[in-house]
């Protein structure tokens, strides 16, 4: 599909699988879906709700648990007056803190679509049945979903990103609650009935004192099982003029075992500083982060090899003018297969027969570490 992109893809089942986009011009652009099953991807019929809307994600728990909704941009860095700031209760009106009204997300339980209201804008979204989900609104703040009613929840954290394998091992991740910084990273742990704070090393550029604007932050989190947790992180300040003695920006990578968070050696760095989210695991054991990284059993660091005529790892020999960049936005795993797909945007240069963007699917199998 030309002028069109892929933002996010849930599997199901081995053999089944969502995936959400755009398509159109850019001054109308309108949300697309795809479905998966029996081997090949056709388009699907999007609920009237959603079709005029490009930002869309999709979050599932199974077959007959699929959600879409509306993906808000989170602020960054963050500053804590804004994460402090109070949602009215859904029954004092459909206005939001600022200015923008609430859009429902829509639920198909295998036959039909049902309309989810939801008091506040999403972030991030992650489905455990119908009955449980939580979510991230615009704000850092988490909000829990029983089968009737969202829920505030109050923690000294403003979450970034979350993720969860079971009811009973959820994760946020963020940014700790602070007036001034430096701003640290948090990871707080939900166990199916409350929350709990985990211990994370401190991050400072000097050791006497923080720099301006000092931020610690974890913003993107991948559970695989509960002693199997993965997190990215990032480690900046805000100098006013560039100077040679600076100390560079950082970024991080955290594991968590069952017992305690340890520092992960970070990806190389690519030729092109290749983007290593989103993060998924290869079904040998391994991740994948990104389009072209794989993280073996081994803690080896592998590049992946693109398709014909497409910049990856490794340059591509055809000619400039004839390459094609692909941004993965997305990778989930086959159950019980060793089969990832993910989901993303072909871009090739203007004044070629194929010029622009255009909704992918790749596939990927992991070999031998």
């Amino acid at each position: 599909m030309p002028d069109s992109g892929l933002n996010s893809l849930v599997t199901v089942s081995a053999d089944e699988a969502w995936a959400v986009g755009s398509m159109g011009k850019p001054d109308h652009r309108r949300g697309s879906l795809l479905h998966y099953a029996a081997g090949r991807w056709s388009p699907a019929q999007l609920p009237v709700e959603l079709r005029g809307d490009p930002e869309l994600k999709a979050a599932a728990s199974g077959p007959h648990d699929l959600w879409i909704y509306r993906r808000e941009s989170m602020p960054y860095p963050p500053f804590e007056v804004e994460a402090r700031r109070r949602y009215p209760p859904p029954s004092e009106g459909p206005e939001q803190p600022d200015g923008g009204r609430p859009r429902p997300a829509m639920r198909w339980d295998g036959k039909r679509w049902h309309r989810i209201p939801v008091p506040f804008r999403i972030a991030t979204l992650r489905v455990l049945s119908s009955r449980d989900a939580w979510a991230v609104d615009c704000l850092g703040v988490l909000w829990h979903w029983d089968g009737r009613r969202w829920q505030r929840t109050e923690l000294p954290v403003r979450v970034r990103d979350l993720d969860a394998s079971s009811p009973d091992n959820v994760w946020a991740v963020g940014m700790r609650m602070a007036l001034t910084p430096p701003y640290q990273v948090m990871a707080m742990h939900y166990d199916g009935h409350s929350w709990e704070r985990t211990g994370l090393p401190e991050h400072r550029f000097t050791r006497n004192g923080a720099l301006p604007g000092e931020t610690s932050t974890l913003g993107y989190v991948r559970v695989l099982a509960a002693d199997d947790v993965w997190a990215l992180g990032a480690h900046t300040w805000e100098p006013e003029d560039e100077a040679p003695t600076d100390p560079p920006f950082e970024h991080f990578l955290m594991h968590w075992d069952g017992h305690r968070w340890k520092s992960s050696a970070y990806p190389p760095r690519a030729a092109h500083d290749a983007v290593i989210q989103p993060v998924a695991p290869d079904g040998s054991g391994g991740l994948v982060l990104g389009a072209w990284l794989r993280h073996t059993p081994t803690g080896r660091y592998l590049g992946i090899d693109a398709p014909p005529r497409v910049e990856g790892w490794t340059n591509t020999g055809v000619e400039p003018s004839k390459r094609q960049w692909l941004s993965v936005s997305d990778l989930a795993a086959a159950p019980g297969t060793h089969t990832l797909f993910g989901a993303g945007t072909l871009l090739s240069p203007e004044g070629t027969a194929n010029s622009g963007s255009r909704a992918v699917i790749v596939r990927y199998r992991a070999g031998a570490a």
